[in-house]
């Protein structure tokens, strides 16, 4: 009992070692809402790579963080300690093995915590030491651009995916400039605590993921037994579907890009699941469905991981 004791003890003296202040620069979408998934990308150039890279981030929302095209963290996604409007989480990463020498890009999705309309979306620190040793940092401004991503919070409280509008290169370094706008940024503070940590213990990971052990034929679609409950999330992979076709999981849809081989899978709802019931419009049948994976996430934090 003791040395559990200790071990909390020093797990919580890790996380306030280091916690600091964040000096927060807030921007958000020109026209922000409560459904709308969103994609933020800031470009930065250097004469050789640096030789360090950190970014911190603070949200009022739910977010996946990229450097130069690479998934950052361990996460599924980021934001699960409920903001309020005195108390925000921001983290930091490091970003140094995800640095180039000339063209570096950070982006991030973005999901707002439904029913809040929240303006102040996203704040953003990027800081470190260039090729020569000299410190660098840059935050969030009205440079940073931002779209609507291909997914919004649907009346289902799930998501509604269009694959169609699936664009792989929106976190690249290059890219096509049509439809993003500059974000807003504001210019005014209000005074809310920003404790920043490395490390916490809260985050959701993958810890499993299997196949169905059977499906059952219903008049409303298939139905895929799992066995056991989950924690997580559900992805399919179709083949043969057409363009435009729906396709109706848990409270999700997705609506298909017609290629040989998709995904289809929430970016942000967690739910709990056992038998999952897959339909769709008048073309669907089961042969499209090639497969489809339980994703086990943990921990569980109910009134915490849900953005609806």
């Amino acid at each position: 009992m003791k040395l559990i004791v200790l071990l909390c003890w020093l797990s919580a003296w890790g996380i306030a070692l280091f916690a600091q202040a964040f000096n927060t620069h807030w921007i958000g979408a020109p026209e922000p809402d409560n459904v709308q998934h969103l994609r933020f990308r800031q470009t930065y150039m250097f004469l050789g790579r640096p030789q360090e890279g950190h970014v911190t981030i603070a949200s009022t929302g739910l977010y996946k963080i990229y450097v130069n095209e690479c998934n950052v963290g361990t996460a599924v996604f980021y934001g699960t300690n409920q903001p309020s409007k005195t108390n925000i989480v921001a983290k930091n990463f490091d970003v140094t093995p995800y640095l180039k020498a000339d063209t570096n890009v950070i982006a991030v999705l973005y999901a707002p915590r439904y029913p809040q309309v929240e303006p102040r979306q996203l704040s953003v620190n990027f800081y470190g030491r260039d090729v020569n040793g000299r410190r660098f940092s840059y935050h969030t401004d009205e440079n940073w651009l931002c779209q609507q991503a291909n997914s919004t919070i649907n009346t289902n409280g799930g998501e509604t995916i269009d694959g169609r509008k699936n664009n792989l290169m929106w976190k690249a370094a290059t890219f096509d400039l049509a439809l993003w706008r500059n974000a807003e940024r504001f210019k005014d503070r209000p005074p809310l605590a920003i404790a920043c940590v490395s490390v916490d213990p809260n985050v959701l990971k993958i810890v499993s993921r299997r196949n169905y052990k059977f499906f059952d034929l219903t008049p409303n679609g298939v139905e895929y037994e799992f066995g056991t409950g989950f924690h997580g999330y559900v992805r399919l992979t179709l083949r043969n579907a057409k363009r435009g076709q729906r396709i109706r999981f848990c409270n999700h849809v997705y609506i298909c890009n017609g290629e040989l081989d998709e995904q289809a899978a929430p970016q942000f709802a967690i739910g709990d699941y056992r038998r999952v019931l897959v339909s769709g419009d008048k073309d669907f049948a089961r042969e499209l469905i090639t497969d489809i994976e339980a994703i086990g996430v943990t921990p569980k934090i109910d009134d915490a991981v849900s953005p609806f």
